[in-house]
């Protein structure tokens, strides 16, 4: 299956702006793994292709609640501390989101910023990495098809 990775890559570079954060990944979900299909911008930290077990992600928590969750301050929260993302590159803000396509867990689209966003997120903000990871799904479905 060849993705869309042009789209994909706009539809990342539009969160980070719209939403006010640095990088966006799209991951793939499968067998408890988190794949890194598409990153914005290029970081040094990981590379599309990349596989870390799924509980050493933040978004273990998106696919274990199935749906959006986000952290405006992740070193105000005692429990986010000792995250192995969080020891590893000290990211303050997040926004996950799933990605579903043809009805199944897809994967996950997520966001960060390396300081806090104080104000926290508007519902706004949040509607729009929902709308883009909608966006993606349907994109991935035209490939599937």
């Amino acid at each position: 299956m060849s993705l869309n990775t042009s789209f994909i890559n706009a539809q990342l570079q539009y969160i980070i702006e719209a939403v006010g954060m640095e990088v966006a990944i799209l991951s793939k979900i499968y067998d408890q793994k988190y794949e890194v299909i598409s990153i914005v911008p290029e970081v040094p930290f990981v590379k599309p292709g990349s596989i870390f077990p799924l509980e050493s992600r933040l978004c273990m928590e998106v696919v274990r609640k199935q749906r959006l969750v986000h952290y405006h301050y992740i070193f105000s929260i005692e429990e986010l501390r000792d995250h192995p993302v969080y020891k590893a590159i000290q990211p303050e803000a997040y926004i996950g989101c799933p990605v579903y396509a043809n009805g199944e867990l897809w994967g996950t689209i997520n966001t960060m910023a390396f300081y806090p966003k104080l104000e926290g997120f508007t519902d706004y903000q949040l509607e729009i990495v929902r709308t883009a990871a909608a966006e993606i799904a349907l994109s991935i479905e035209e490939r599937v098809a």
